[in-house]
């Protein structure tokens, strides 16, 4: 840690996403185990909040942890093939799984984009082992496959990075591979 500063937690080989949240606690997703943490800055005192396993046979954990403008935490869960609404005041964890028909070996959602979802109640996430947008409708659970690399050079390689959704619901996103920002 560098000089002055005190690590509150010794587990960073598994923590990937903290995010300040407006009750004053720090959450952050945890790469390792099916949980989202929960941080008190004043007292120091850690909650763990366990999700459900919708893989058994596949890695556990989650990675992009973002909030949305009502203050819920959305969750992209990576190789479990799914994403998560986590509600801070209620605890309360809602899945929204990935259809069969969009699995693969790959499947894996990495970042996810629920910023601005009260305007047409849409999150975005990626779909690494497609290499695919989605967006997902937060009433139904039904997800919309976007390719947004389709009419991209094919002699470059693509990916999303650094998504972010404007207050349109618009996502903006780094396609890192071939150094563009792309918007949907």
């Amino acid at each position: 840690a560098p000089a002055g500063s005190t690590p509150v937690i010794n587990r960073v080989n598994r923590l990937i996403t903290a995010t300040w949240v407006k009750d004053g606690k720090i959450y952050f997703s945890d790469f390792g185990e099916n949980l989202i943490g929960e941080l008190d800055p004043t007292s120091g005192k850690i909650a763990e909040h366990s999700y459900p396993i919708l893989r058994p046979d596949y890695p556990k954990g989650g990675l992009d942890l973002e909030q949305d403008e009502s203050g819920n935490l959305w969750l992209a869960m990576m190789y479990q093939g799914g994403i998560l609404r986590f509600d801070p005041k209620t605890k309360e964890v809602k899945t929204y799984p990935v259809p069969k028909e969009l699995m693969n070996e790959a499947t894996q959602q990495a970042l996810i984009a629920p910023h601005h979802q009260e305007v047409d109640g849409k999150v975005w996430v990626t779909n690494v082992g497609l290499n695919k947008i989605h967006r997902v409708d937060v009433k139904s659970g039904t997800y919309e496959t976007i390719d947004p690399f389709k009419n991209m050079p094919k002699t470059e390689r693509h990916s999303a990075y650094g998504m972010n959704a404007d207050k349109q619901n618009n996502l903006w996103f780094n396609d890192f591979s071939a150094e563009a920002i792309v918007k949907i």
